[in-house]
């Protein structure tokens, strides 16, 4: 279904996503645990992951496949946006997965897809599957039994709570409690339109966290992989800090302190030793 140049996810289509989600959160043994930042931790499993500062207006992340659907041993290569907000991060993870799994082909994620604004049916599903992945339904009337007062009048500070406890978007707390039935849609309509400035606001007055971008470099195990090479004397030190500015990192910062220099005895330590 399309609407003004956007797909409009069917019944069906939901109901399929809805499956997927189920599915694989039985599959990870996760079906009673918030997901939040494990999903890098399944990404990584199933993927090499680079996180990079690419700027806050760049894409929030993008997926290379190399290999066809016939060949499950291609490689997998996911890049996600560290100059964009941790939740943001969660977000994009969460909707490459869905590419990986159900459709493994290259794909790029912005913004725009927390809005389903995509007239792309697989972009909106991969969006939808996100949601349903890292927000369980049954987990988050839980979590709303727990921690709202009023589940008849969740207000604003309501939905950042549950934001941050569920590491998403602003905007994907809101849609799901609409997609659940506890948002009306012009109650959705409204926090939606809820600008950055007034979150902010309102996130500092109730010390809640907005999950600020943390701007790291790692690519993969690069990491590991460079300092054990240097532990088995495979590489030297000055190889290893090469390899290190790559992820803006020291040898200090992973624990490798580099031997002094060697000094040569003095004459009388030379005279010492040739007396003994």
């Amino acid at each position: 279904m399309t609407e003004k140049g956007k797909y409009i996810l069917s019944e069906q289509d939901v109901k399929e996503v809805q499956a997927k989600a189920s599915a694989k959160l039985e599959e990870l043994m996760k079906t009673k645990d918030i997901i939040g930042t494990q999903v890098f931790f399944i990404l990584g499993a199933c993927s090499k992951v680079i996180y990079y500062p690419l700027g806050e207006n760049a894409p929030w992340g993008f997926t290379d496949i190399k290999g066809t659907n016939d060949n499950q041993s291609g490689n997998v290569f996911v890049v996600l946006n560290s100059s964009v907000s941790v939740d943001c991060q969660v977000f994009a993870a969460a909707h490459e997965l869905y590419h990986i799994w159900y459709e493994r082909k290259e794909d790029v994620i912005t913004g725009s897809d927390l809005d389903y604004s995509d007239n792309d049916r697989t972009e909106q599903m991969a969006s939808r599957f996100a949601a349903e992945f890292l927000v369980n339904e049954a987990l988050l009337k839980s979590s709303i039994e727990t921690y709202v007062e009023d589940s008849s009048n969740i207000s604003l500070k309501d939905i950042l709570k549950l934001s941050e406890l569920f590491a998403v978007p602003y905007k994907t707390m809101v849609r799901r409690l609409h997609e659940i039935g506890l948002l009306s849609t012009n109650l959705q309509e409204e926090y939606l339109q809820k600008t950055e400035k007034v979150l902010n606001a309102e996130r500092k007055r109730y010390a809640i966290s907005n999950m600020k971008a943390d701007d790291r470099i790692a690519i993969a195990d690069h990491t590991a992989l460079s300092v054990e090479a240097f532990e088995k004397g495979l590489i030297t030190y000055e190889r290893l800090e090469y390899l290190l500015q790559k992820s803006n990192l020291t040898p200090e910062d992973v624990g490798i302190i580099k031997d002094a220099d060697y000094q040569f005895p003095s004459d009388d330590e030379l005279d010492d030793i040739m007396g003994e």
